[in-house]
C-alpha cells in the first residue's frame, strides 16, 4: 500500500468509527460512489477523445449508485464479487435511509459479511472482532482500499509492450483506468493479482 493510499484509509476508517448508529453504512456509501464515479470517469476519458472528466461524474451522467456499480463492472474496474456486495450494502443503505426507524438485523449483517470479496485487503481485521458492526466495518475499509487502489485490475506493463511505445521505465503496475494503460486490453496485458 502507498503512503497516500494508507492515508486515505487512515481517514476514511477514522470518519467512519465516529459515526453513530447505522450512519457509517451511509458513510461508506457516499464515498464508494464518488471513488466510482472517478474511477468510471479515468476509465472513459481515456477511451473517448476530448470527454471531460467532470461531466462523466456529475449527477447528468451518473444519477445514482446503482448506475455508478453497474457501470464501473461493465467496464472492468471492478469484479462481480466486489460489484454483488456493493449491491446489496446498496439495498441495506437506502432501506436505512428511507424507512423511518429501521434496524438493520443480524442476518442482514451476516448475509453483507458472506458476500463481501474473497481477497478483501484487511481481512485478517474482521476475524479479530466480535461485534459484528467490527466486522462491517472492517470490510467497509477494505473495500474502500480495493476501490482507491484498483486492485481488481491491476496490470502489468513493459516497456516493450506498451501500446504507445511511452518510456515508462521497465516495468510497471498500473490499473486499466491509468493513464499509462490508456484503457487497451491486449493478450500483452494481463490482469494479475
Amino acid at each position: 500500500m502507498t503512503d497516500l493510499l494508507k492515508e486515505k484509509a487512515g481517514e476514511f476508517w477514522v470518519e467512519m468509527a465516529n459515526k453513530e448508529g447505522y450512519s457509517f453504512i451511509v458513510f461508506a456509501h457516499i464515498k464508494f460512489e464518488h471513488v466510482l464515479k472517478r474511477r468510471i470517469a479515468n476509465r472513459l476519458s481515456l477511451n473517448i477523445a476530448n470527454v471531460k472528466k467532470s461531466r462523466i461524474a456529475s449527477e447528468r451522467v451518473i444519477r445514482d449508485f446503482r448506475t455508478a456499480n453497474e457501470l464501473a463492472y461493465a467496464l472492468d474496474i471492478i469484479d462481480s464479487q466486489t460489484f454483488g456486495f456493493l449491491d446489496k450494502l446498496n439495498s441495506i443503505r437506502n432501506r436505512v435511509v428511507h424507512r423511518e426507524d429501521y434496524s438493520i438485523s443480524e442476518d442482514e449483517f451476516k448475509n453483507l459479511i458472506n458476500c463481501a470479496p474473497q481477497d478483501i485487503p484487511l481481512k485478517d481485521r474482521i476475524k479479530k472482532y466480535k461485534r459484528i458492526e467490527y466486522k462491517i466495518e472492517s470490510i467497509l475499509l477494505g473495500i474502500f482500499v480495493m476501490l482507491e487502489s484498483g486492485m481488481h485490475n491491476v496490470v502489468e506493463i513493459k516497456d516493450s509492450d506498451h501500446p504507445l511505445k511511452i518510456d515508462i521505465g521497465s516495468s510497471k503496475l498500473v490499473t486499466f483506468d491509468a493513464p499509462e494503460f490508456c484503457g487497451i486490453l491486449s493478450s500483452k496485458f494481463q490482469k494479475i493479482k
